[in-house]
């Protein structure tokens, strides 16, 4: 069996974010989802919880998954957390009100 190199595609940033340099996932051919991406508030700075995007079907986590993230906007680099839901939502959990960018990275196996 070939092993091809999963396809990037630009993940979908939902309206008062954006993306902070290139914010992609893929899927390999094992059914695992990769996700890279760097977003940031188009005004301001995070809120506690944020909402910032929604991968498609085919591309949704067969579990709920939370991975520990770091954000940058102030003198201080606090840690936060991004979830990634079975319905494909990615959330974004800030410990701090002067945040203005989130970087993650994190693999998982999908649903389908």
């Amino acid at each position: 069996m070939n092993k091809l190199p999963p396809q990037d595609y630009n993940l979908p940033i939902i309206t008062g974010f954006k993306a902070y340099g290139k914010c992609v996932y893929s899927k390999t051919q094992e059914s695992i989802v990769l996700i890279n991406a760097a977003i940031q508030t188009s005004s301001g700075y995070f809120p506690s919880m944020s909402t910032v995007s929604t991968l498609p079907e085919g591309y949704r986590p067969k579990y709920d998954t939370e991975i520990s993230v770091l954000f940058s906007g102030s003198d201080v680099r606090p840690t936060g957390i991004v979830q990634i839901l079975r319905d494909g939502t990615i959330r974004v959990i800030c410990n701090s009100d002067s945040q203005s960018i989130v970087f993650f990275s994190v693999s998982f196996l999908a649903a389908q």
